[in-house]
């Protein structure tokens, strides 16, 4: 690829959403626990549902130790007079702090967490009587490094139900198949030794398939309804179309990919594949801002791509299309490549 057009690709990017001087790595470690786990509740302008959510962890008289850190990330609403309330609880730590964004909250969070296990919860959503009991029970028997629950979606104004069901056993899944969210999963917390998450960005679940997956051995899923989400109008997602930082999505696979070279994590075929699902959907986080971004994040993927591509070709054939699209530097076919991409792993086919 030109220099000049990767310089100049890089210095547009630059111009309409700056890289961030940040990293995942840190010199964290957990020691001796505490309690069974420790649920991280990030807290911004939350009044309308922490009490909600607290509530549904509180009120779980669950046979295991839990330590709540509740985070006011500089909230200017009541969610910290709301959380102050709380204080008097043993099981409840609560943090304020300037705002740091969401992953400033967790690494918060991550830092005072003093358990064998982190349960991650956003302050609009709650988790189901009995679901820890559940997700730390299967993950003593079966050693499970993350053990995945069932989440379910509700509305703005309503409060979800949970489904009962008699099948508390987990099955072993493959890291392929684990969903690509924080919420809703119980982690070992010596899984985030040395790890952060990124400050200042969006998207930073991401740390998932490039630093925490690598990291584990026995990962499994439970049928039990765990976590509820709540469907949010003014969350990221529906905001982050046409926002021009939508484009953290393509800095922090260049964050990520650094930080692994740090950790001395492999790219192994897994993450191959991961990355060129990212790939799409970087392509569908940003299709909104014209062109031009469009354009200036192909030539340096595909830069990088290259040497990638020297050790692995794709055994996945929805990714076939964009994998050679990148290798040969035609763009029309990576528009392509990324919409056939994404579109199989909206329909479950990409995992096959």
């Amino acid at each position: 690829m030109n220099k000049e057009a990767l310089d100049i690709s890089r210095q547009y990017l630059n111009y309409l959403d700056p890289k961030m001087e940040s990293s995942s790595v840190t010199d964290r470690k957990h020691g001796n626990c505490s309690h069974d786990v420790s649920i991280i509740i990030p807290c911004y302008n939350s009044e309308k549902y922490i009490e909600d959510c607290l509530y549904s962890v509180l009120g779980n008289k669950g046979r295991y130790d839990i330590q709540v850190i509740a985070i006011d990330d500089g909230s200017t609403d009541s969610t910290g007079n709301l959380l102050n309330k709380y204080s008097a609880d043993s099981r409840v730590t609560v943090i304020h702090q300037e705002n740091k964004g969401f992953s400033g909250a967790r690494n918060t969070g991550l830092d005072n967490a003093d358990a064998k296990y982190v349960f991650f919860l956003d302050s609009d959503d709650i988790i189901f009587q009995g679901a820890l009991d559940v997700l730390i029970e299967e993950a003593e028997k079966t050693d499970a490094d993350i053990i995945e629950g069932k989440m379910i979606s509700f509305g703005i104004d309503g409060i979800p139900v949970s489904q009962h069901t008699d099948k508390t056993e987990s099955i072993r899944i493959e890291k392929k198949d684990v969903e690509g969210y924080m919420c809703g999963k119980l982690f070992k917390s010596a899984l985030f030794d040395n790890i952060c998450f990124p400050q200042g960005y969006w998207y930073e679940d991401g740390i998932l398939p490039y630093l925490i997956l690598p990291r584990a051995e026995r990962i499994y899923r439970n049928c039990v309804p765990t976590y509820a989400y709540r469907s949010n109008p003014e969350g990221i997602t529906s905001k982050s179309q046409g926002n021009p930082k939508s484009i953290d999505a393509y800095w922090l696979r260049e964050v990520f990919f650094s930080d692994m070279d740090k950790l001395g994590i492999k790219i192994d075929r897994f993450i191959y594949e991961q990355l060129i699902d990212e790939i799409a959907l970087t392509f569908v986080r940003t299709s909104e801002l014209g062109e031009n971004v469009n354009v200036a994040i192909f030539y340096l993927t595909a830069e990088w791509f290259a040497d990638l591509n020297l050790r692995f070709t794709s055994e996945n054939r929805f990714h076939s299309i964009l994998e050679k699209a990148l290798s040969a530097g035609d763009y029309d076919s990576y528009k392509k490549g990324c919409e056939i991409a994404w579109n199989g792993k909206l329909v479950g086919l990409n995992k096959r």
